[in-house]
């Protein structure tokens, strides 16, 4: 690729979201310590929403810059159609859904505040499990307030004002963790919260597959209450069955393209019943004017264009970019057996529990048996004392930033950032499909690779001083 079409293909992977894709002009990263072009000789092993490209993702992502260069307006609307039948067929089922594209998975928070105001005119409620382990921006976006400075356009926003004052809920947060770390069950707190607000018109956030891969209990949806379900499944780590069964539920299945699947950072999309978008039909939808900043009208489906009609601009082209490196791993994930991929996630699960459990540096959080064993969640210690989220934030941001010459099989490494529950915090590492493939590819899985990035951290948790300034 020529330097011109390395430059095209930055500006547009630094585009259609927020301020946490832009770069430091002084260090060339983002906020995540990133650069997303950057994938060469890293070890990857991040679960936020801001990865890389990986050397199957990047010459889809030119073939998209490409076409984005020689397409009009009509033709963004029909490459958004394309990428939802590709979805939808990927997730399959009996079910009849509609996708509405959006920036990240906080953004989508906002799509279902709007539905219940369009279709109910009663004051909002919005219960939200595992708030501390969902996006950054979620927690101002579940009260239906701007997250982010910027919008998907360049628009600068005010943090924190609302975007419409129709979308004012009443939020309750359900925390994920108690004090010493372990799980709890929301399941009777959910209860309790719609029955305190009976004459609310009730949402209710659940998740599945958390920053530490929680999973709550889906069974507590019932679709024949007057409630809207969500279900954050924005890591997308899991089985399409389980999916379609939520979607049979009438539940609304929030996922992202760019966290397990390995796609540029964010591109997110809401499944959404046809029982929710038929309510849609001959209703006054200019609520949906709020989104203009945030939404285009090709993030909206075709059907629905007196919705598309109230957003201002007329396509994200990022978005097609990091959905067509999305559906393209997907695609490729699910020509794998199922049962050898969940094997070898399996097998890189106990290689990395069982390295942190010889360390005297790490300590796995509690509760590892009951979250996605795609991720591993632990604390580092240091002469005794865990360090403080500060100090973990401090250490994440040496670790992803150092260059690794020849001391190991990488140049560089990333891993998940810190997680603050309460007034302690822990670190991740989790493994993409893109490493799944890699593995499956071979006779025998290999995770030397992992060991040397355990080992590094190690080191850089011996090197870390208390005050936050290393060696």
């Amino acid at each position: 690729m020529d330097c011109s079409t390395d430059q095209e293909l930055r500006t547009l992977i630094e585009a259609g979201c927020d301020e946490r894709l832009f770069l430091n002009a002084k260090t060339g990263l983002n906020k995540y310590h990133l650069d997303p072009m950057l994938y060469t000789g890293s070890h990857y092993r991040g679960s936020c929403t801001c990865g890389s490209l990986t050397p199957f993702t990047w010459p889809i992502a030119v073939k998209a810059a490409e076409r984005i260069r020689q397409s009009g307006l009509r033709e963004f609307n029909q490459w958004a159609e394309e990428q939802r039948n590709r979805l939808k067929a990927l997730i399959g089922g009996e079910v009849a859904f509609d996708v509405f594209f959006g920036p990240s998975g906080s953004d989508l928070l906002y799509l279902p505040l709007l539905f219940r105001a369009i279709i109910d005119e009663r004051p909002l409620l919005n219960v939200v499990s595992c708030p501390e382990e969902l996006g950054s921006g979620s927690n101002l976006a579940a009260e239906g307030r701007y997250h982010g400075e910027y919008g998907a356009f360049g628009d600068h926003l005010e943090k924190g004002a609302s975007l419409s004052k129709r979308l004012k809920p009443d939020v309750i947060r359900l925390g994920a963790r108690t004090d010493d770390g372990n799980i709890r069950s929301r399941c009777d707190d959910i209860r309790e919260a719609l029955l305190a607000y009976p004459s609310h018109n009730a949402i209710v956030n659940l998740v599945y597959g958390s920053k530490s891969g929680i999973e709550d209990d889906l069974a507590i949806i019932d679709p024949a209450q007057d409630v809207l379900w969500t279900v954050d499944l924005c890591q997308f780590r899991a089985d399409p069955g389980l999916i379609q069964g939520l979607l049979a539920k009438g539940a609304m299945v929030l996922i992202t393209g760019s966290k397990f699947y390995n796609a540029p950072p964010f591109c997110g999309a809401l499944l959404v019943p046809e029982k929710w978008t038929s309510w849609l039909e001959g209703r006054d939808v200019s609520l949906f004017s709020a989104l203009s900043n945030l939404f285009a009208r090709d993030d909206i489906p075709v059907k629905f264009n007196a919705v598309q009609q109230t957003l201002t601009q007329e396509s994200n082209p990022s978005s097609r970019l990091r959905w067509d490196c999305a559906l393209a791993e997907m695609e490729a994930y699910s020509r794998l057996s199922r049962d050898r991929a969940n094997e070898v996630i399996q097998q890189w699960n106990r290689t990395v529990l069982a390295r942190l459990d010889s360390s005297k540096n790490f300590e796995l959080m509690p509760d590892q048996q009951e979250t996605n064993p795609s991720i591993v969640s632990f604390r580092v210690v240091r002469d005794g004392t865990f360090f403080s989220h500060e100090e973990l934030q401090a250490l994440f941001a040496r670790f992803v930033r150092k260059a690794f010459i020849g001391a190991y099989g990488f140049k560089r490494v990333f891993i998940g950032q810190p997680v603050r529950y309460g007034d302690r915090s822990f670190i991740r590492f989790a493994l993409g499909s893109w490493a799944v493939r890699q593995q499956v590819a071979k006779v025998k899985p290999d995770w030397r690779a992992d060991g040397e990035m355990i080992e590094a951290l190690e080191r850089e948790v011996r090197l870390f001083e208390r005050t936050g300034v290393g060696e």
